[in-house]
Order: C-alpha cells, then structure tokens, then sequence
C-alpha cells in the first residue's frame, strides 16, 4: 500500500522530498520503498507513537532540517499529479492560513470506487470559491498541509488520542484561536479509509476518542453526538442483536474508558462479558449525553426572544 503510494507521487511535478515515517515496524522495509520511488527517505521511529506521535516527530525532524511546511498524507491514499501545488499556492498567499487539505475522494469497499466525497469537499462548494480555497473548521488528517511553525506553536497533534480525532482536535484548537484552515479546492487525493487499521481498532479509538474530544472541547460539537448516535449506540444494540457480541463490547470498552479519561493505546484486553455489561449499562447514559450535546444546538435554542 505504501509503494502504491510512492508510484503515484511519481507523476508530481513539483519538486519535493519523500519521507516514508516508519511508526514502529517490526521489519525494515527502506529498500522496497527506494526500489518504488528513488530518493525516498525512510525516518525510522523505534516504536508505535500512533497517528498522532508519528506526525509530531516528522514535523520536528521537518523543523530541525529548515522545512517551513510539510505535507502530511496516509499511506492508504493516491496522490494525484497536481495535488500539493495548489495546497502550497494557498500557504504562500495566505499568511493567516496554516492547515490546508486537499479534498479527497473515499474509496467506497462495495464498489471499489472513489465516490464519497470527504468533509465539505463537494465539487458544487468548491465552485463557490474561486479563490480555490474553502475555509472550514476541520479538516481530514489523511492529506493535509501544515505550518511548521505554527504546528510546532500549539504543540502539534495531541498524542493522547493516539490515532482517531487528534487532527480534528488540532483543528479546533487553532480555530479557537482564531487561526485559519481550509481546503484547496484545486488538490485532490484517494483515500482508502482505516485501510490499515485491522480488528476492534477502529471501532474502539474512534468510539472513545469521540467522547473524549467531546469533554476537551466542552461537548459543543454537534457531529460528535450525531457520531456517537450513529455509529456507536445504534450500531452496538444491533449487534447483540444480530449475535456480534464482541463489537457491542469493544464500544463499551470505549465508553467505559472515556468516561475514566483513558486516553493513549490501548493494552488491556477486550473481554466480552465485561464489555457487553458496561455497552448495556452506560449507553443509556451515553445517549442522554449525546441528546444533551445536540439540544444545545437546536435552531430553537439560538432564537432571540423580540
């Protein structure tokens, strides 16, 4: 997957070094990512920091070597010919602008198609910014360019997390400070989506670090209780339903965990009959929360009394 990508970086006009960041692999594989893109360079990482760690130490290595900006992108993603110019173009004319994502087109596993398009990054909104570039609140951390500077001013993505919600954290702590961020409506990338990420991972980092996202940013997300509706307690109550116990107690794993403010990898085992408990005694209560979180949003709530 990571030579898939290296070949595609091949039809890129722009002038640029490749690092692959190596987060912890047992074996070394720098001679197979030369062979597919000569000049790669391989920073190796002795252990798994997770998504969050390893971009934090590209970018300070990035820092220590002069870069000003670095663009960060997944290994299960396809780089398009013209996809880091516009990016940079953006960054150059921009000052105030320090993230600046491509748009991405997500593979979809049914079809084998790229035809989801990822956050805010319809073609019929990027027509509306001739400029080509569409300001937004977050952005997804799978192709992004950033600021070395100010990256490294706000203390880079929070390693807590681990890997599921630190980009959008870092996001909305720059946001917060009033700093800017968007998309470039003329970059594209292919996405996979958790293409590396195999077994409960996903279901776990994403469930619980939603929650956790939600109290470091004082629950005012109205995505984050649609997510943890959607895809965390209607999904698990379907599958003890459908006879999927595991999955059901893997999220109750992360509800319990986020609620103690576990943050970081996780080291203790999955055991089902713990986790089915805790999915059937906390979900309740995770649902109430979620409500909570959107009925502070409601169009009802903001109106002003005549």
């Amino acid at each position: 997957m990571t030579c898939d990508l290296l070949s595609s970086l091949r039809s890129v006009s722009f002038p640029h070094p490749v690092w692959v960041v190596d987060n912890g692999s047992d074996k070394d594989d720098s001679a197979v990512f030369e062979a597919a893109f000569p000049g790669v360079v391989v920073k190796r990482i002795a252990e798994n920091c997770g998504f969050a760690g390893g971009v934090n130490r590209a970018v300070r290595m990035a820092a220590d070597e002069g870069y000003e900006y670095i663009y960060e992108i997944n290994n299960d993603t396809l780089a398009t010919d013209n996809f880091l110019l516009p990016c940079l173009e953006i960054m150059e004319r921009r000052p105030d602008v320090d993230v600046v994502a491509s748009r991405t087109r997500t593979l979809n596993p049914k079809t084998g198609e790229f035809s989801i398009w990822g956050y805010h990054s319809k073609p019929e909104e990027a027509q509306r910014f001739p400029d080509g570039f569409l300001e937004t609140k977050n952005v997804l951390g799978c192709g992004m360019l950033l600021r070395v500077k100010t990256f490294l001013e706000f203390g880079g993505l929070d390693e807590r997390f681990f890997c599921y919600c630190e980009e959008t954290d870092y996001c909305f702590r720059l946001a917060k400070a009033r700093r800017k961020l968007g998309i470039a409506a003329n970059s594209l990338i292919l996405h996979q989506g958790a293409a590396t990420t195999k077994g409960t991972g996903v279901l776990y980092y994403g469930t619980r670090n939603t929650l956790l996202f939600s109290r470091l940013h004082d629950s005012s997300w109205m995505g984050c209780s649609q997510t943890l509706v959607n895809k965390a307690v209607l999904p698990g109550w379907k599958f003890l339903f459908t006879g999927k116990a595991m999955s059901a107690a893997v999220i109750g794993h992360a509800f319990s965990d986020a609620i103690r403010g576990r943050f970081g990898k996780r080291k203790d085992p999955f055991r089902k009959i713990n986790g089915v408990f805790l999915f059937v005694l906390l979900s309740p209560f995770i649902l109430l929360y979620a409500v909570s979180i959107s009925a502070k949003l409601h169009p009802w709530r903001q109106r002003q009394t005549p």
